[in-house]
């Protein structure tokens, strides 16, 4: 419980210094991220599955992800998402693939396509560097999903931006994935790093989501949970760092 309660006070005292500057309300951005966290939190305490060979962090951080989506597209930002769908149906890009195909073809193509590229990407991952990931066959499930709805937010600026901006957009958030990929502490498994990464990559998404498919414009400060995050959980790996140098 101590784990939990750390990782909620790093959260609002980020949050705290940066309410004042961003639209979104501070209580839908709190609870986007910590009732996901909080539920993965207990639910990763059980190994339940563990015969599947999910480890618990790969476990919290696909729980986490299922929650924050179902909170954000139903409860929490339910107008915003209408909004989003209103505005993939009229965009030009799309309605030029549906005129070739259909709109069935063309809306169940947007909402496969971060599963379709996280499964490719494992894909080429599992041949060209063997032994690699090495997961049985449920956990190479639940880790495309979890990478796929990763890249879910990603859908929105790749068909309502241009080029430049989606590439600099998506560079930046595929960075910061991978920056706490690093982050996983090679000395430690312990669960406050688990919930400081699931924090981190849950704060940046529901940060992305905001800013490019619900349109409520956010500031630089809204990435302070992750920095803060981030920074606590790789800490653990500047003896291995040093080592190395």
């Amino acid at each position: 419980m101590f784990t939990l309660i750390l990782a909620g006070w790093v959260y609002q005292a980020a949050c705290n210094a940066a309410a004042a500057m961003i639209s979104v309300p501070l209580s839908s951005r709190f609870a986007s991220i910590m009732f996901p966290l909080a539920f993965a939190f207990l639910f990763a305490n059980f190994n339940i599955i563990e015969s599947a060979g999910i480890t618990p962090l790969l476990l919290a951080l696909f729980l986490s992800l299922i929650i924050q989506e179902f909170l954000t597209r139903y409860v929490l930002f339910p107008e915003e998402n209408q909004a989003l769908s209103r505005r993939l149906g009229v965009n030009d890009r799309l309605v030029s693939i549906s005129g070739m195909t259909s709109p069935l073809i063309t809306s169940a193509g947007v909402f496969l396509t971060p599963f379709i590229l996280s499964t490719s990407i494992l894909l080429v991952v599992t041949y060209t560097t063997p032994g690699l990931l090495s997961l049985s066959g449920w956990a190479w499930v639940v880790l495309s999903l979890t990478l796929g709805l990763l890249l879910d937010p990603l859908t929105a600026v790749v068909f309502e931006t241009d080029f430049s901006q989606a590439a600099t957009a998506c560079l930046g958030y595929l960075s910061i994935i991978l920056v706490a990929i690093g982050a996983i502490p090679v000395a430690s498994d312990g669960l406050v790093f688990q919930l400081l990464l699931c924090l981190a990559l849950l704060n940046v998404r529901i940060t992305f989501m905001l800013e490019f498919a619900y349109k409520q414009h956010q500031d630089m400060t809204s990435f302070a949970p992750a920095v803060i995050a981030l920074f606590i959980a790789v800490l653990p790996n500047l003896a291995v760092i040093v080592e190395r140098l």
